[in-house]
């Protein structure tokens, strides 16, 4: 049986039609926005015009781009109303809901935003606590699937997370739309064991249910690529965050200091503490402390960076202020936890700053476990001064300093490397062409209205 009214290509007129498929993105954050996975997206996505893309994301953010053409948002707060008889969870998000142009995409303050940071932890009480919400909570189906009908999507890019509701609410949507799922995974959830008991049995069971519907998978690194081979029976691809040079990069003779840049979860921020301390004991001239700039706000965070020593806390950037920090310094720090929890987690996962550090003109500086992803592609392209413990930093930087041939070939390794594998035009076409691949399959046991054909 046919589905009624009209076709997706007479509802949706599109002149680029043979360049880019319509895709629906599911994922935890909104597309853009001041979390470091909303920039993620919007990077790799950003050579897609905004009318064929729309998402569905479960945060309470707003978005603060028209990067995409019209959003659907489901947060724990709609399904606890849910769950309490008010209603069913989950609605559009207008346009004049969007904050466009703004830098925080966040609107969770007071118990909420506790809330939030304490669901960070992802303990097993909060991945328990988390799921069952979800599966005791009414998502509002007819008002999803109603607003991406009209929306007319041809594949769905799902931004894969450690919670099974997400694989649900995906499963729903290609299942009644008929829709292939392009599996984009930007950390590891499935090998690394990082989630635990419930949490973890519930997730495996709903990748194992959206299964049948992936056409192909995107990485982030060759190491998870190559053992993803023994979970997925469809193409795997590494795809890398793409990054372009500063506009107006300093020559290396005229930079200064040390910075960081980026968030502190996962243990970054005990192996960065502890990279301060040896700064200030070492007594480097010019390089006594490290500059950190980080969007994260989590009150004891940010008290223990205040009180470091070798630590200058300098605040939040936008993305131009990011690029004149890196553009500017000497040495950018990339820091990574040896803990058994926490290197478990980031085992097969690549630091979204790579890309941009290696641009940057900056000697990169990486602490960090010798088996997982981000220090194994540094080491191996011979593009970063690397060690495992913290204390060995000012002995990198001492060495670097005395020796400008090593400096030298290090910024040409950077350099060859960003265009190897970071170059954001081939990114951008690689996604594109990925997408596009999956949409062409036949892969719909119902067509665009809901029917069985």
């Amino acid at each position: 049986m046919s589905g009624v009214g009209q076709s997706s290509a007479e509802q949706h007129p599109r002149g680029g039609e043979e360049q880019y498929p319509r895709v629906l993105v599911v994922s935890h954050n909104v597309l853009g926005g001041s979390t470091a996975m909303g920039k993620t997206m919007a990077s790799l996505l950003a050579g897609i015009p905004a009318d064929c893309l729309a998402q569905v994301y479960f945060h309470s953010e707003v978005p603060t781009s028209d990067g995409c053409s019209t959003y659907f948002r489901v947060t724990d707060v709609d399904m606890l109303h849910s769950v309490a008889g008010r209603g069913k969870a989950g609605r559009a998000i207008g346009p004049s809901e969007r904050r466009v142009g703004q830098a925080r995409s966040r609107t969770d303050k007071g118990a909420i935003a506790r809330v939030y940071q304490l669901g960070r932890k992802r303990t097993r009480l909060t991945y328990a606590a988390r799921g069952t919400l979800w599966r005791a909570g009414r998502l509002d189906e007819d008002a999803l699937l109603g607003w991406a009908r009209v929306f007319a999507p041809d594949v769905i890019l799902f931004a894969a997370g450690d919670y099974a509701f997400a694989y649900d609410v995906t499963l729903l949507l290609s299942e009644r739309l008929g829709l292939p799922v392009v599996l984009w995974c930007m950390d590891d959830y499935y090998l690394g064991h990082s989630v635990r008991g419930l949490g973890r049995r519930m997730l495996m069971r709903s990748l194992d249910a959206l299964k049948p519907k992936i056409a192909s998978v995107i990485t982030i690194s060759e190491k998870m690529q190559r053992d993803y081979a023994a979970l997925f029976d469809v193409p795997i691809h590494v795809l890398r965050i793409g990054a372009r040079e500063p506009a107006a990069p300093l020559p290396w003779e005229e930079r200064a200091g040390i910075c960081y840049v980026g968030g502190l979860g996962v243990g970054r921020l005990d192996v960065l503490l502890a990279a301060g301390r040896a700064l200030a004991q070492a007594g480097i001239a010019g390089l006594g402390h490290v500059d950190v700039y980080t969007g994260d706000e989590n009150p004891k965070t940010l008290s223990r960076l205040r009180d470091a020593p070798g630590i200058r806390y300098c605040g939040s950037l936008d993305r131009e202020g990011v690029g004149r920090v890196q553009a500017s310094a000497r040495f950018l720090l990339l820091v990574e936890s040896s803990e058994p929890a926490f290197k478990e987690r980031t085992r097969y996962s690549c630091s979204t700053k790579i890309g941009e550090y290696l641009a940057s003109g900056a000697v990169v500086v990486c602490v960090g476990p010798a088996d997982i992803a981000s220090v194994e592609y540094l080491r191996d392209n011979d593009a970063a001064l690397v060690a495992e413990d913290p204390a060995e930093v000012p002995a990198l930087l001492r060495s670097a300093l005395v020796s400008g041939t090593s400096v030298a070939s290090l910024l040409i390794h950077e350099h060859k490397l960003v265009q190897r594998c970071h170059n954001a035009e081939c990114n951008l076409n690689n996604m594109g062409g990925i997408l596009r691949e999956a949409a062409s399959i036949d892969h719909k046991g119902l067509d665009r209205d809901g029917w069985h054909v």
